[in-house]
């Protein structure tokens, strides 16, 4: 598995963004759905820069980039008609406290520490944890929590962030 799970909506908004983005060197990071009466989708952004090459932790996403790339999925969201209602597009950079959605994500953290939400508890865990990311094995990350080692499968993640230490 390459990224944590995500709805199908959000998968597939996750591959239509990406699919508009991609070729102006943003990457979509993450994303978030929540359907009602009245849609929200948060979409996080960075340049496909890779990580460490940029000093800012956002990797260089300004609020002209969040502008940007809000003018050209609105009008592609409303052609394709994904929701029923009226939405709202929020466009945002990771910020400190970083998304971790794909598994590259997660090996660019290893040796950091991570809060991590879970679709179903983990036994010892519960779910969710604060945990340093040892390594990545298989679908599994391997983490340390508490000075004992634990697997989590990536499919069981339902939300990953870096902890920023300033």
């Amino acid at each position: 598995m390459e990224s944590i799970r995500k709805s199908e909506v959000e998968q597939k908004l996750i591959d239509f963004c990406q699919g508009l983005i991609g070729s102006l060197g943003y990457r979509t990071v993450d994303l978030d759905c929540q359907l009602s009466g009245r849609s929200t989708v948060r979409l996080f952004i960075e340049t496909d820069k890779p990580r460490g090459e940029s000093s800012d932790a956002a990797q260089g996403v300004s609020l002209g980039d969040c502008v940007k790339v809000t003018e050209i999925l609105s009008p592609a969201l409303d052609t394709e008609q994904i929701f029923s209602g009226p939405y709202d597009l929020e466009v945002s950079s990771p910020g400190l406290d970083r998304r971790l959605r794909l598994r590259s994500d997660f090996e660019a953290c290893v040796g950091e520490e991570v809060k991590l939400r879970f679709y179903t508890p983990v036994e010892g865990l519960g779910s969710q944890t604060r945990a340093k990311v040892l390594q990545i094995q298989g679908e599994s990350l391997k983490l340390k929590v508490d000075q004992k080692e634990v697997s989590v499968l990536l499919s069981n993640i339902k939300r990953g962030n870096l902890i920023w230490e300033g």
